[in-house]
């Protein structure tokens, strides 16, 4: 009886032995399928331009305008003449490849970049958003189309450090006025008169002799940042 008895448990012993390692080759079957079917997948890397890291902008919308501070000494001393918190500017559009919001400035020159690294760029990456009032009935698709063609035209165009009115060279304020004047047929502002500027700081006062050998049109039209962020036709949808 003693000897059935152990028998008995040997047989036990060894059937939850193979089962076991049964139950482990399974564990370890799908283990393996897993990993392998992870490495086939393709790796998925993030840059760190490709988010706000650290400015979580509210929904934006093509048409709408952005200021920043730019730390460039073209940019500070166009600041100072205007008198303008901000010292540039452009307007947001999406890039029908890959649905990127892009931004139109005109700093060295009239040109497109994300607008995530516009962002970064800023000084503290302190942003304004505005947008136009009643945007959902005004940009009509018809309209933004027109907006984005006139944006377009831009391109390529050199910073204007003269703030001359001419269409040849553009400065940032006076590309984002132009662009809603031809696309939208509004006035962001009242265009302002040259002399009604300060002209005194050394880099504009050595541009406008270099320019205009002393004789400066002082009633050039000219508009700013700071006109252009007091606009009666947009509202302000986030400063940071």
């Amino acid at each position: 009886m003693k000897n059935i008895f152990l028998f008995l448990i040997f047989t036990i012993l060894i059937w939850s032995c193979r089962n076991g390692n049964s139950e482990a080759n399974a564990d370890s079957l799908r283990t393996d399928s897993a990993l392998k079917a992870q490495a086939a997948m393709p790796k998925i890397i993030t840059r760190s331009k490709d988010t706000l890291h650290m400015v979580t902008l509210p929904p934006v919308m093509e048409g709408d305008i952005v200021f920043q501070i730019d730390t460039s000494e073209q940019c500070k001393a166009f600041g100072a003449a205007t008198g303008s918190k901000y010292n540039n500017m452009g307007i947001i559009f999406i890039r029908p490849l890959g649905n990127l919001y892009m931004v139109l400035e005109a700093k060295d020159s009239a040109h497109t970049m994300p607008l995530t690294e516009w962002v970064d760029a800023g000084q503290g990456q302190h942003v304004a958003l505005m947008r136009l009032k009643n945007a959902n009935m005004l940009l009509t698709d018809k309209k933004t189309i027109d907006l984005k063609k006139v944006m377009r035209s831009c391109k390529g165009k050199m910073n204007d450090h003269y703030f001359s009115w001419s269409d040849d060279e553009v400065y940032c304020s006076e590309m984002v006025w132009k662009v809603y004047h031809e696309g939208l047929h509004i006035d962001l502002s009242t265009p302002r008169k040259l002399s009604e500027f300060n002209l005194t700081g050394p880099l504009v006062s050595q541009q406008m002799k270099n320019k205009y050998n002393g004789k400066i049109p002082k009633d050039e039209k000219v508009v700013s940042p700071d006109d252009i962020f007091h606009s009666q036709h947009l509202t302000l949808i986030y400063e940071h």
